[in-house]
């Protein structure tokens, strides 16, 4: 097995809402979809990223948790990257890492990525009206 390293930057394109409650315990996101354009140099992982989460902020604790699913489906091949992911809020950006497994053409590969909210994209953004940025980083094996 070769463990292959990568870098990639995600503009998240749409955002589905989902649901939002607030209580004495703080604000609790559930069903928000984030659909991300992915760029990198590897066309294994350049594509589009579809993460799911669930987020819970407790502002008395001054802390956060969110956890999730993505689906990484790169431009080439018939295969995808599914998996889950954990992380929280930092300084008012997500900081998070998950693992997942290759489907299709990218079995029985697992992927690795540690995702990292960016203020700006650090290049040209390819999408006109972007939400957000990330670098992601990670390994598969």
């Amino acid at each position: 097995m070769t463990m292959i390293s990568f870098r990639c930057t995600a503009t998240t394109r749409d955002v589905e809402p989902g649901t939002e409650q607030a209580d004495a315990s703080g604000l609790h996101v559930r069903g928000r979809v984030f659909t991300d354009v992915v760029e990198s140099s590897d066309a294994r992982f350049a594509g589009e990223n579809r993460v799911a989460v669930e987020l819970d902020i407790d502002p008395k604790a001054n802390k956060s948790e969110l956890r999730g699913k993505f689906t990484l489906r790169p431009k080439v091949g018939d295969g995808a990257w599914e998996g889950e992911m954990l992380g929280e809020i930092v300084d008012g950006l997500v900081v998070a890492h998950g693992i997942g497994r290759g489907t299709g053409s990218l079995a029985p590969a697992v992927i690795r990525i540690d995702f990292k909210q960016l203020k700006s994209h650090p290049g040209a953004s390819p999408v006109a009206e972007p939400k957000a940025f990330f670098e992601m980083t990670g390994w598969t094996l």
